[in-house]
């Protein structure tokens, strides 16, 4: 499976291994927080295992997160 996601001007996860649709599903929300880094907000029901793909604001290019959780996780990420 590929998916293609056009670069924007805020953070955006732009994968993930956790369920086909690579994202939209298993991602309830991603925001800045007031240190400059992200909260990432994950929703899958059962014990999750795998990697999200996030972008920085403008970036062509995107980074691993490995994540490991059960049912839900909030995540602070760094800058």
């Amino acid at each position: 499976m590929l998916g293609l996601t056009p670069v924007a001007r805020r953070p955006q996860v732009v994968g993930s291994t956790l369920h086909i649709g690579m994202g939209p599903l298993e991602v309830a929300a991603l925001r800045a927080t007031r240190r400059g880094a992200l909260r990432l907000s994950l929703r899958w029901p059962g014990a999750q295992r795998g990697t999200i793909w996030i972008a920085a604001a403008g970036a062509r290019d995107a980074r691993p997160l490995a994540v490991r959780f059960e049912d839900a996780a909030d995540l602070d990420v760094a800058p």
